[in-house]
């Protein structure tokens, strides 16, 4: 998978941890010590999947923001392959996915996600507004609401 996202690009590489020749004689090799650790330590649950960003390993060099754009972005890549190779419309989650992004990701994700439903929750209440999201169905919930207060409380910012 790659990705051209402004001028940055990414890139995800599958590193298989056992080729597909090796998995019957690894798998019969590692049989009683699998028994025995209760775990199948050799298959493609093991297998990884890298993302560069600009040819960079993302878990070495990129800032939480990075992180999240490239997260966001297979999930995005998600959304439209189910659309467009299977005909089925997802409806999106995102839940407080613009916080960690910078002006331009976060431009990017929502003209991304335009084609399809989403749910967006966000402590930013400008955000319908301040992205011209006029087909955008806004529920706020009140200073003083119980789900409110009660995470003020556990973040230690009540007032």
């Amino acid at each position: 998978f790659v990705a051209q996202v402004g001028n940055e690009k990414l890139v995800l590489q599958y590193k298989p941890s056992v080729s597909a020749h090796e998995i019957g004689p690894r798998l019969h090799a590692m049989r009683r010590y699998d028994i025995k650790t209760t775990v199948t330590n050799v298959g493609p649950h093991r297998d990884e999947i890298i993302f560069l960003l600009d040819d960079r390993d993302v878990t070495v060099f990129a800032s939480r923001g990075e992180l999240r754009s490239c997260v966001l972005a297979t999930k995005i890549a998600e959304a439209v392959y189910l659309d467009k190779k299977k005909n089925l419309a997802p409806i999106l989650l995102l839940d407080d996915v613009m916080s960690e992004l910078d002006e331009p990701r976060r431009q990017n994700v929502l003209q991304a996600i335009r084609p399809y439903q989403s749910v967006i929750t966000t402590t930013d209440e400008t955000l319908p507004s301040h992205y011209r999201l006029d087909d955008a169905v806004v529920h706020a919930l009140p200073l003083d609401h119980p789900i409110k207060k009660e995470r003020q409380k556990r973040h230690g910012t009540a007032r």
